[in-house]
């Protein structure tokens, strides 16, 4: 018992630094422009109608989002515990993605793998791509499904490995299984091959877990619900498993929403500098390994093999997209946690000054990655989009704009955001309109679509009176009935808005 307690005692502050980094500033970030912005106002939306069972865009059902609704339900209860705040509604991420961490780390412990179960929670934390916007800091679906087909694949192996296989690790596979079905749906088949060829080629056991009825079960279960999910949802909105099969199942034979890429579109994205140094030392360790003649570990020949697996399926569909990827890197950061723990145990050979001098090039390759990450989770913008101008950074960053406008107006001026207009796409903005809107502020969401894209301008004072004939607002002969309207111009800083933007009847 006290070498249990002593255990889990040390994998405490790992869990706690990664703790911060997913939670620290979480809130600071705006909204983002297009996933997370329809997650968060599906999440909204179903918190107004209370319609739990079809997530729905502008009130309606939303045929271009059609992942199941487990995602959205975490999104709107901790929002109603939080608040409808960036904040609020990424706390299930966060959340995940520190779980993936700690449900790791007690798998190492168990296996008595101890620097493994320090190490891995904070290299998770550190990876690029982990911990970014579609992921571990924004309020999207990837991390949620990490989390459950992270806690799959422990159980999976534990199973394989067990001799005493009990009833309880199928029960709980189930139970991940069907987080992750219902979380994203069709997506989990991506990583089904890596479970079955890491289990076949490494595990004597695989062949006689087949034969176990209580697998099929923990597997048949799952997919029924989310079977009858898909059909009970298409009989209450029309076209609905059309637009499954068209947005999802065929992504892989087609590039979706332009979304293309090169075959080793994902091994460019690992090549990026802030994934060298991981790279560089894993590589290493495993070379002298091999090179010295020790075996390495069948479990880490096992996730090792579970990870090209599903990086090959990956990179054989046609759609690329950068966070794809993002269900690979608790196994990836399981992959370097326990090829630094063989090759120190096994080189080391009980030596404290050899273990001493690993130990602390790890330590030094994770400052890196912490000071790295530290930087992240401090940004208020998201400078991903080429911004070319301000402009750009207005409609990108809507929530500055409009806190500038806020601050800014004189006392009886009526608030007017005047943004540009990008493919019909106005979500990040309609969050926070409504939230001005819901603290009893009146702020309109206007739009200025072709001056804005062809022209790189936007509306000045003067240009109010044919502007408002365009979009078909009744005027009289003057703006008195505008009294005061106060106009936001984009293309100038919200600290130096100028005169000219108070028209006065």
């Amino acid at each position: 018992m006290k070498d249990k307690k002593y255990a889990y005692g040390v994998i405490l502050p790992a869990l706690l630094l990664s703790f911060l980094l997913y939670f620290w500033n979480l809130g600071g970030l705006p909204i983002q422009i297009y996933d997370e912005s329809r997650y968060v106002n599906q999440a909204i939306e179903m918190s107004q109608s209370g319609n739990i069972w079809i997530p729905t865009h502008k009130f309606t059902p939303d045929h271009y989002a059609t992942k199941p609704p487990l995602g959205i339900w975490m999104m709107a209860l901790c929002s109603s515990v939080f608040g409808e705040t960036e904040f609020g509604f990424r706390v299930p991420s966060a959340l995940s993605a520190w779980l993936c961490g700690m449900i790791l780390a007690v798998f190492c412990v168990k296996r008595k793998k101890l620097w493994a179960a320090f190490l891995v929670p904070v290299l998770l934390s550190t990876l690029p791509g982990f911990l970014e916007i579609h992921a571990a800091r924004t309020a999207d679906l990837d991390a949620p499904l990490a989390l459950f087909t992270t806690w799959f694949l422990v159980e999976w192996l534990e199973i394989l490995a067990d001799k005493r296989i009990s009833n309880w690790n199928f029960l709980r596979m189930g139970l991940a299984l069907m987080g992750a079905l219902w979380v994203k749906g069709i997506a989990v088949f991506l990583l089904g091959p890596g479970f079955v060829v890491a289990g076949l080629c490494y595990y004597p056991s695989f062949m006689k877990i087949l034969k176990q009825s209580a697998i099929y079960v923990s597997v048949v279960l799952p997919l029924i619900s989310i079977v009858i999910y898909y059909f009970g949802r298409n009989s209450l909105d029309v076209d609905f498993l059309q637009s499954v099969v068209e947005g999802e199942l065929m992504r892989s034979s087609n590039a979706i929403d332009g979304h293309v890429g090169e075959w080793w579109f994902y091994l460019n994205l690992w090549a990026n500098y802030q994934w060298v140094p991981y790279l560089l030392l894993v590589s290493l360790f495993l070379f002298i390994e091999i090179g010295i003649g020790i075996k390495v570990s069948r479990l880490i020949r096992s996730v090792f093999l579970f990870s090209i697996s599903f990086i090959i399926i990956l990179s054989l569909m046609e759609t690329k997209v950068a966070w794809y990827d993002v269900p690979l890197y608790p196994i990836l950061a399981l992959f370097i946690a326990l090829v630094f723990q063989e090759f120190l145990v096994k080189i080391s050979n009980g030596n404290s000054g050899l273990q001493l001098v690993i130990g602390s090039v790890m330590v030094l390759t994770m400052g890196f990655g912490f000071k790295r990450a530290m930087t992240k989770v401090n940004l208020s913008r998201n400078y991903q989009w080429p911004f070319t101008d301000y402009r750009e950074d207005v409609y990108y960053h809507p929530k500055f704009a409009l806190d500038s406008v806020m601050k800014g107006s004189i006392k009886g001026c009526e608030p007017v955001a005047v943004f540009p207009f990008e493919n019909g796409y106005d979500d990040h903005l309609r969050f926070y309109v409504n939230q001005y809107k819901a603290k009893g502020h009146k702020v309109d969401l206007w739009w200025d679509n072709s001056r804005y894209w062809e022209y790189k301008t936007l509306l000045i004072a003067g240009e109010l009176i044919p502007f408002f004939k365009q979009k078909g607002i009744p005027i009289k002969d003057t703006l008195a009935v505008y009294n005061n309207v106060y106009l936001l111009v984009p293309g100038e800083k919200p600290d130096s808005i100028p005169a000219n933007s108070f028209i006065n009847p």
